[in-house]
């Protein structure tokens, strides 16, 4: 019978997005002193779930994952079967991604029969809660978390959110890491796409949803034209109806000032977006954590964000960025106007470098050994 060390529950390349990417950059870090296994979905959303074009990646550059595909979120004999596999390598601990109520039964399912045999089961919470939630929510989420005991969370905000759901848990607050695994962009790369010279670029990067704010920042952007030479990138798939923010900007005259990137981003163009950019522009509405600050440090790019969520535990005011309040186009085009009058890119990549060993990978892999320990 073979031995894993660390078993990680949850979705990983050929699927794509943030949390398959947390995955595979945790395993690859994990592995570095531990074996590692990652078990996978072989079915994860059903289409109306999944607004996107596609959920898997293009490539296939992922052959280094030592991974089993056998999780699928509407056949409950497979969640039978992955608890039986788990408990087979014994396992020091397993460790689920969690971050949708879709994901409740099979996640519970499984972290039960762990329990059974003492198991140590670890969720690192990306979302305690779901942005966009519905009536069945909350009971979902007591049944997910029934038979967990210990907890990852990326922002005091999440633990104080899982607190009321688990009063007696080992909850371990850890910012989300830097992600290390987007390479700079290659000599002579061809661009993505055309940018003006010569201006102040803002980029928005990530999937377009109503509660992450784009309309704000758009807003803002009308407030800037007259007076500052800007531009603002909008990268990342509409999960939202395009036509109002095309019909926003066009209303702004905006036209000449924004470029949208309707697409998901290939992990070898990830960082030609982010190099070309003054700063990272994060309107949210409301959020939990975001993976998209990760990806701005680990390119010495400065952020501005709203106020809310778990945002103010990674955005050090003034220091590597700024933030504002949300939903408030006025503040937020005054920030932008203030971050241009400094011009003093070498402030904030010396605030970025002194708060980036928070963002470690190391620093989570020694969070999960303390949760792991009986």
């Amino acid at each position: 019978m073979s031995y894993t060390s660390y078993i990680l529950v949850g979705p990983a390349p050929p699927y794509r997005g943030g949390i398959a990417n947390y995955n595979y950059v945790l395993a690859q870090s994990l592995s570095e002193q531990s074996d590692v296994e990652i078990v996978n979905f072989s079915y994860l959303y059903p289409g109306f779930l999944f607004p996107g074009k596609t959920q898997f990646l293009e490539d296939d550059a992922w052959d280094d994952l030592h991974q089993s595909r056998r999780i699928s979120s509407i056949n409950p004999m497979s969640w039978y079967t992955t608890a039986r596999y788990i408990l087979d390598k014994k396992p020091a601990a397993v460790i689920f991604q969690w971050w949708h109520p879709f994901f409740a039964m099979p996640y519970a399912r499984i972290s039960k029969k762990l329990k059974t045999q003492n198991i140590p089961a670890i969720y690192i919470c990306h979302n305690v809660e779901p942005h966009e939630s519905t009536a069945l929510d909350e009971l979902l989420l007591r049944h997910a978390y029934k038979h967990v005991d210990r907890f990852i969370v990326h922002s005091s905000e999440e633990k104080k959110r899982l607190e009321e759901y688990k009063p007696k848990a080992r909850i371990k607050v850890n910012v989300h890491p830097e992600y290390t695994m987007f390479p700079s962009p290659r000599k002579n790369m061809p661009a993505p796409i055309e940018l003006p010279e010569s201006r102040l670029t803002l980029l928005y990067f990530g999937l377009v949803r109503p509660y992450k704010g784009v309309h704000s920042l758009i807003e803002a952007m009308a407030k800037l034209k007259d007076s500052v030479d800007v531009h603002l990138m909008i990268v990342g798939e509409f999960y939202d109806d395009k036509s109002r923010y095309l019909d926003q900007i066009q209303s702004l005259n905006l036209q000449e000032h924004i470029t949208i990137v309707d697409q998901y981003i290939p992990n070898e163009e990830v960082g030609w977006y982010f190099k070309q950019a003054d700063v990272v522009v994060l309107p949210y509405l409301h959020a939990t954590q975001s993976g998209v600050i990760p990806i701005a440090y680990h390119f010495r790019k400065p952020v501005i964000a709203t106020n809310v969520g778990g945002l103010p535990d990674v955005v050090f005011d003034g220091e590597t960025g700024f933030l504002v309040p949300p939903d408030d186009p006025t503040a937020l085009a005054e920030k932008i106007v203030e971050f241009q009058q400094e011009q003093n890119k070498n402030k904030f990549r010396e605030g970025i470098e002194h708060h980036i060993g928070l963002f470690s990978w190391n620093h989570l892999i020694q969070t999960i050994e303390a949760l792991a320990e009986n």
